[in-house]
């Protein structure tokens, strides 16, 4: 159920309890401040994707000076800017099998789309344990078309 003046269209997003989510309208003014906030979170949300987008772009301008001016600390007025180095380590999964034996399988993990690629949804349901998280997804509103 949807509370609001016009019709939500639904998408192909399940509900928690794995039907497809109603557009029935129910309006309800007792609801009001829930729905500015509804509408602050899509706000936050858009801001924090705009701050994260900006914050790359930033870093990514900030080290490339520091590199081509070979210094390893800029200092702002507020913040020194400190140049560092991060290592990933990508473990080869075979490897480690062989080295650990069955004890390797306490530090392993599967990826699922990989998984999905390599077994298909259903088996990979079979030999897992699904567990269902409530998310909140926002969808913008289409006003109702303007009677003639």
């Amino acid at each position: 159920m949807t509370a609001n003046s016009t019709p939500v269209p639904t998408s192909s997003a399940k509900a928690l309890n794995g039907a497809r989510p109603a557009g029935k309208v129910i309006p309800l003014q007792a609801l009001a401040s829930l729905r500015e906030k509804v509408d602050l979170l899509a706000e936050l949300r858009q801001l924090a994707r705009e701050a994260e987008r900006a914050d790359r772009e930033l870093t990514q301008e900030i080290l490339a000076a520091m590199e081509r001016t070979g210094l390893d600390r800029l200092a702002g007025r507020e913040v020194i800017a400190v140049r560092g180095a991060r290592e990933n380590i990508e473990v080869d999964a075979e490897l480690f099998h062989g080295a650990l034996g069955a004890r390797a399988y306490n530090a392993l993990s599967v990826g699922v789309v990989a998984a999905r690629k390599l077994m298909g949804e259903d088996d990979l349901r079979a030999i897992s344990t699904v567990t269902t998280t409530p998310t909140l997804r926002m969808e913008p509103v289409t006003p109702a078309p303007a009677s003639a």
